[in-house]
């Protein structure tokens, strides 16, 4: 076996903008190689080629209908553990690899590996020079369905990767980095502690926004309803119930959010109080997906990894028969801001295969609201996915969401596998 590094030249790297995968998962606890072993030889680094953060503000700032948020450029990395970074043998016989990641300029950096296969003990840390937090352990139960693997961002231009794998271990991990997202917008850092703005940004939610905790009736709801970031965009998704009694965990978003293989669901992140209190949450990963439709706008998903159990989340029931309801409201992550929550207090519009919401009551939707769930108020049923719209704080009009029931016949075999030919379901509290 072969232990080597070698710095990727920032010329064999590329930098865009896409909507695909990205994903965090469920830390192991531990603690990262260099705060216990001295480690002998050098950390190196790769930088990422420049990106513009100011230019990719301003044109980012208001998606077009039917386009998520974008908060990140993708630099794609393709390389192997054994092509950068350093690997070191330590007097145990252990092995450890550290390579730093260098992006200047950004709010935050995150990272997904195209083959992530670790041999039981292996153990991956991930740093930032502007974090206190190590996110890790992540181990080999942590890959995706696919062997792909990412992590939530950390603030910070910088990252440092650090592997340990045992001397003992059956095998050799396989580990190929495959992307890098510089985050352009300040993702992580939009809030603070206290769930007050640090930095209104014109990618903040407008003033005309409504924290979900100001209606306490929707509580339930609300857990159903995750904050969605892949591969450099934000969006926003809804956790579904099905006829089954194993209640699979399913989540409809937009098609147009991208890829949901290995998107980070960011549940609960929300104040606990009508505008106000600290704002925490916890996050999810590890998806596959189970049926989507670009004419209709939808994405059906199975989380595949675990759902902490803090997260206490719920599924949304659905009604399916294509009829309007009376009043629908929209819970959603405006802008990737705290969880929202918005009112139409009239019947939706069914225009060719999406509701047309004519006017909102009480609150819009912006950038980062795609993908959210159109409930009526009444039943709390979910019937639709927003595509997109013109709705802002100055002009609560015009917003279009998909249609449940146009995709009722791909999701059916996922959300009634039992042919029971239901019309409605009720939400479902696991």
């Amino acid at each position: 076996m072969r232990f080597h590094a070698r710095t990727v030249a920032p010329a064999s790297l590329f930098v865009g903008l896409l909507s695909s995968q990205l994903c965090a998962q469920v830390s192991y606890g531990g603690v990262r190689p260099s705060e216990w072993v001295r480690l002998d030889l050098p950390l190196t680094s790769v930088q990422l080629p420049y990106v513009d953060t100011a230019a990719l503000r301003a044109q980012n700032a208001r998606p077009m209908p039917g386009q998520p948020l974008r908060y990140g450029a993708v630099a794609y990395v393709g390389a192997s553990a054994d092509e950068i970074g350093m690997w070191e043998r330590l007097g145990s016989g252990d092995l450890v690899w550290r390579v730093a990641i260098s992006s200047p300029g950004a709010f935050s950096l995150s990272a997904t590996f195209s083959e992530f296969l670790l041999p039981p003990g292996g153990e991956l840390y991930v740093h930032s020079n502007g974090d206190r937090r190590t996110l890790g352990a992540y181990v080999d139960v942590s890959a995706n369905t696919d062997g792909s693997f990412a992590f939530e961002p950390l603030a910070g231009d910088e990252l440092v990767l650090e592997y340990f794998e045992p001397a003992d271990a059956p095998f050799h991990a396989t580990i190929s980095l495959g992307t890098v997202i510089h985050d352009f917008v300040g993702v992580f850092d939009l809030l603070d502690t206290s769930g007050q703005w640090v930095t209104p940004a014109p990618e903040a939610a407008g003033p005309c926004e409504v924290d979900v905790a100001c209606e306490p009736s929707y509580a339930n709801e609300a857990r159903a309803v995750v904050r969605l970031l892949s591969n450099g965009a934000l969006c926003t998704g809804a956790m579904i119930n099905n006829t089954s009694s194993t209640k699979t965990p399913y989540m409809m978003t937009a098609f147009h959010c991208g890829s949901m293989n290995n998107a980070i669901l960011y549940f609960n992140y929300q104040r606990p109080n009508c505008g106000s209190g600290t704002v925490t949450y916890q996050t999810a990963s590890g998806t596959s997906l189970k049926a989507s439709n670009k004419k209709y706008d939808y994405r059906l998903t199975q989380v595949t990894g675990a759902i902490p159990a803090a997260a206490n989340h719920y599924l949304l029931g659905w009604d399916r028969s294509g009829v309007a309801p009376a009043s629908t409201v929209c819970i959603h992550h405006p802008a990737g801001d705290v969880k929202k929550i918005s009112f139409d207090n009239n019947a939706p519009v069914k225009e060719s295969t999406r509701w047309h919401i004519l006017a909102w009551e009480s609150g819009v939707t912006e950038g980062g609201s795609s993908g959210s769930p159109l409930m009526s108020q009444s039943g709390r049923y979910f019937i639709g996915q927003l595509w997109g719209g013109a709705s802002y704080c100055g002009f609560v009009f015009d917003d279009y969401y998909g249609r449940f029931d146009q995709a009722w016949a791909n999701v059916k075999t996922f959300l009634d596998p039992g042919n029971t030919g239901a019309t409605t379901l009720a939400g479902y509290d696991p």
